[in-house]
Formats: C-alpha cells, structure tokens, sequence
C-alpha cells in the first residue's frame, strides 16, 4: 500500500488495491462487465484516499511551527514529536517503497507524488484489455496509452512490458504498422544491448558481425549473452517486420542474434538453477536437457523460440555462414518436440 489507510474511513473491501484484485480476478474469470465495474470503482476510491491523505498532511502540519519548514526529514521528526499518528503512518508507508531523495527532502515534492497516485496505471491496463477483448479498439488504445504515460506509478516496474505488447497486439489487429514498429522500438530502447549509434561495439551489432564472419554456432553461445528478456519478442516481431526488405538482411541478422541469445540465456538460466554440476558443453546439449522440462519447452513453444532459432538459421545462411545455419537447423530437426518447426528445418538442411 502506497498510503496508510484509516479504518473507521476506509473498510477494506472498499480500498482501492482490493478492487483491483477483484477486478482482476473477475477479468480471468470472464466476468468482465463485473471487472469493469470494480475496475472504475477502484478510481474512484483511489481518488479519494489521495485527498485523504493530502488532507491528512495539510491538518497535521496547519499549526505555526510548520509554517516555514519544507524538509522533509525534519517535518517527520516533528510529526513523531507531536504523535501526529495518521500522519507518520502515512510517510511511514510511502518510505517503504521510496527514500528523502526520491522527493529531494521536499513536503512540497511530496505532496505533488501524492497528488499524481490518483492516476493508477495498473487499472487502466485492466481497462484497456476489457476493451480491447469488446473490440473497442479506439477506447482500449486510449487506456493503454494512458497506462504507459503512468507507468513510473506501476508497483511492479516491468509490467511496462505487458502494457507496450498488449498495445503492439492492438496495433497488429488493426494492422496499423507504423505504431506496431514504434511500440516495438519503445521496448527494445531500454535494452542495454541495442544501439542506433553503427560504430558501437554493442551485442546488436557484435553478434551479428560474429555470424556473418563465420563464428561457430556452439562459440557463438559461449561469447554472447543477454538477459534482456522483455525485448527477446520485440526483437524477433522487428525481425519480421524488417525481413519483407532483401536490403534489411544484416538488420535482420542482428535482431534475431539477440532474440536468440536472450531465449538460450533464459533456457541455460533455469537448467543452472535445477542442474547443480551443470557447465555449458553445446547447443545441442542444452536442447537435450531441457527435452526434460515440460515447462521449459511450455515457454519455448509459447514464446516461439523454436521459429527464432529456425529464422536465425535462414538468416545466417542469407549472410554466408552456411556452416552456422546448417548446425543450427539439425538440432532444431532432431530436438524440436513441434512437428511443424521439426520438418521445415529439415527442409531447409536439405536446400542448404
């Protein structure tokens, strides 16, 4: 909880978190009329725990003392000093989650934060879904949009990344391109390993290099890592996007290195933490330990791991490294449990 919340003001089923929860819980239950009620609900009561405790802090601090004080450091001792209890618990709450500097030591800054929480990112994401599973497409944008220009106000800083891929999915059906590439983009700028400055010696375009100068498919994995698993499908949808132009070849090439790299890392991440003596050997070893996870293979086919490493073998053999996609398109064919995936990479061996 952001705030400190007042019993005798606030009964709990009214709290504007414990609506989101119900809200939530009624949209996975397909109740979404209900979602949406409770989901407005939760503005609503949002709104007014902010004024709560903005009058909180104006009653606490009204007397003369405070009057020239905006530290805010001091004013807290102050408040413990005079036993100002719904005050304390109030800053006592929001210091939890953030530090004096996050404010610069301000009442006023404060204040201001406070003010802004009246904006809930994560209900106009609820919003949004309810919406777009309605067809109300135009509504739906608006509150994504709306939830991403909130997002520094999400509990949970990643769900930025659900928002920016419900969005491109939105952008997808109405087959508005443009706003697919740029939803995309806004994605992959927060990857350390992307760059748009061509001399960098970044992963986008060291990985790439590495193919198409004839690097080892197995070398490859050993050298290259990322754990920028939010852009892993930002990456391989700009792939996609871009390959329909022969002249994008080596800009498809670097996307798809790192979507693939981002997929094995992830893939290695959970066999190292289930596999105590594990040690990379191959590719091809690691395809046959996670042949043992049903929840690894789960994500791989959820998250179309299997068509990464297969158009990173076309693309690797269309930037003459004949050898990398070869060795790359047998594992595929001898350990992808997807017949579809299985038989195309065989096909393409075989061209090859």
């Amino acid at each position: 909880m952001l705030f400190a919340q007042n019993a005798s003001i606030f009964e709990a089923e009214e709290i504007s978190w414990q609506l989101l929860l119900d809200a939530e819980q009624a949209f996975y239950n397909r109740e979404y009329g209900t979602a949406l009620k409770l989901a407005n609900t939760a503005l609503v009561n949002r709104q007014k725990e902010v004024d709560w405790s903005l009058r909180v802090l104006d009653v606490a601090t009204k007397s003369a003392a405070f009057h020239s004080k905006d530290a805010l450091d001091e004013i807290y001792e102050m408040l413990l000093e005079r036993d100002e209890h719904d005050a304390v618990l109030l800053l006592e709450s929001i210091f939890i989650k953030y530090g004096l500097e996050d404010f610069d030591n301000s009442l006023s800054q404060l204040r201001v934060f406070i003010q802004d929480q009246k904006e809930y990112p994560e209900v106009y994401f609820l919003i949004a879904k309810i919406y777009m599973l309605e067809g109300e497409w135009k509504l739906a944008e608006d509150f994504f949009l709306k939830s991403y220009k909130y997002a520094s106000h999400l509990i949970v800083q990643s769900q930025k990344y659900d928002i920016l891929y419900a969005l491109f999915d939105l952008y997808t059906i109405r087959k508005e391109i443009e706003k697919q590439e740029k939803t995309l983009l806004l994605i992959i700028a927060d990857d350390p390993h992307y760059s748009q400055n061509y001399k960098s010696t970044s992963l986008f375009y060291t990985a790439g290099q590495a193919i198409r100068t004839n690097i080892e498919l197995n070398k490859f994995f050993l050298l290259y890592h990322s754990q920028s698993l939010f852009s892993m499908r930002a990456y391989y949808e700009l792939a996609k996007m871009y390959s329909v132009d022969a002249e994008n070849k080596g800009l498809v090439l670097q996307l798809l290195s790192l979507a693939a790299i981002s997929a094995y890392d992830r893939i290695e991440t959970i066999i190292k933490n289930r596999v105590f003596d594990y040690s990379f050997e191959s590719f091809d070893t690691l395809l046959r330990i996670a042949l043992k996870y049903d929840d690894i293979l789960d994500w791989m086919q959820s998250e179309n791991v299997w068509e990464i490493f297969y158009n990173l073998a076309l693309s690797a053999n269309e930037n003459k490294n004949a050898s990398f996609a070869k060795t790359l398109l047998i594992h595929i064919s001898n350990y992808c449990p997807d017949n579809y995936w299985k038989k195309r990479a065989l096909e393409a061996y075989i061209q090859f």
